[in-house]
């Protein structure tokens, strides 16, 4: 294939690289260009991440060595991973990599291409591997993927913006914001609330808090209770019948061998025989009265601490900030697959928060319910008020 330099597109290249010389943020540069109505090579709104990206990667406008009118080839490579046999790219070392000079296709001058590198390089030196990660967090919250880090917070990772589809990110130390209008202004996406992160987990969390204390829910729970019950009995009726087999089996083993002496039929090993059956039917026997202990009648009186279950489960809701907090992964894990994604919708009043919830899951049941609908209606600011649900 033949590559040509696109005049129109070669002006965009060198306005970007003139204005980071100058010392315009990519940010900066992203939300200009988007207010300017210019789509980004893939033909939607410009992000930071595509403008600076990932000098060891080769990646973003600022790292395209043919820009400088060299094409560099053999940079990385596809190594097979013997354990798991998946495939991964691999860079190589610069050392085997090969560069073509191709003039012709000079984009930028030597002289604004070495002062975007020392700038790149100022920059990497000053804020080092921070400066990277925060990039590729930018890149990934604002398409809507994970970074692969783990996440901090709560609700992190689980907050949509309903206008976009990014992740609503952490944009300060205190405060929620959409991932694209944060890296690329108004232009890519209109949503500019902002949202205290405390008062988003508190909202969340009462809404939750409500609608697992409610009759219904700890009616569902009460029948999950004595349903979990009544199976253990079953499983325990079970083991009864076995332990059952074998003690009569081991008895008739026993029975058998009596006879044997009874005729005269004694051999040398029949003593260490008799005492091997006697000995497995002593075990079948504790095996059996350990199961006879947990019959449904013992496990019908267990479904009287009820009450007891019910009282801890209402204690556990009430305090659910300290029972999620605990442990944060696994917390997150129950969330995502009660809550699935909140998408954070701007309305006229501040921000509406769509749930698509299934109670049921957090009751661990197997009833096919319908997904319920919940809204709540985030004010930024002062606070989360008034807060309206509909089903």
């Amino acid at each position: 294939m033949r590559r040509e330099i696109d005049p129109e597109q070669a002006k965009i290249i060198n306005h970007i690289y003139e204005r980071f010389a100058c010392g315009q943020s990519p940010r900066a540069i992203a939300r200009e260009l988007n207010e300017m109505g210019i789509p980004s090579p893939r033909g939607g709104k410009w992000l930071q991440s595509a403008i600076y990206g990932d000098q060891d990667e080769g990646t973003g406008i600022l790292n395209n060595w043919l820009y400088s009118g060299r094409y560099i080839w053999n940079r990385r490579e596809w190594r097979k991973n013997p354990d798991t046999g998946k495939r991964t790219y691999v860079k190589r070392p610069e050392s085997e990599w090969v560069i073509t000079e191709m003039p012709e296709l000079r984009i930028i001058n030597s002289e604004l291409w070495d002062k975007v590198k020392a700038r790149q390089l100022r920059l990497s030196s000053e804020q080092g591997e921070r400066v990277k990660l925060g990039l590729r967090a930018a890149s990934a919250s604002a398409s809507g993927c994970s970074t692969g880090r783990g996440f901090k917070y709560l609700f992190s990772g689980l907050l949509k913006c309903a206008q976009c589809g990014a992740n609503f990110v952490m944009h300060s130390t205190t405060s929620y914001a959409c991932a694209k209008n944060i890296n690329g202004g108004h232009a890519a996406c209109s949503n500019f609330y902002r949202l205290p992160r405390r008062k988003v987990e508190k909202r969340l969390l009462d809404v939750l808090r409500q609608e697992l204390l409610t009759p219904q829910a700890c009616e569902q729970f009460a029948i999950e209770v004595k349903n979990e019950l009544m199976s253990r009995a079953k499983e325990f009726q079970g083991d009864v019948k076995t332990a059952e087999r074998l003690v009569a089996s081991s008895q008739r083993e026993i029975d058998n061998i009596l006879s044997a002496i009874k005729a005269g039929i004694v051999t040398a090993s029949t003593k260490e025989v008799l005492e091997s059956a006697e000995a497995q039917k002593l075990r079948a026997q504790e095996r059996l009265n350990t199961a006879s202990l947990m019959d449904e009648r013992t496990i019908g009186r267990m479904a009287d601490l009820l009450p007891k279950a019910l009282e801890r489960y209402r204690t556990a809701i009430d305090g659910i900030e300290t029972v999620l907090g605990s442990n944060l992964e696994h917390s997150r894990t129950i969330l995502k697959e009660l809550l699935g994604d909140i998408h954070l919708r701007p309305e006229k009043h501040g921000l509406e928060a769509v749930l698509n919830v299934d109670w049921t899951k957090s009751l661990s049941l197997n009833t096919s319910e319908e997904v319920e609908k919940l809204k709540v209606l985030m004010v930024a600011g002062a606070g989360f008020e008034p807060t309206t649900f509909g089903l």
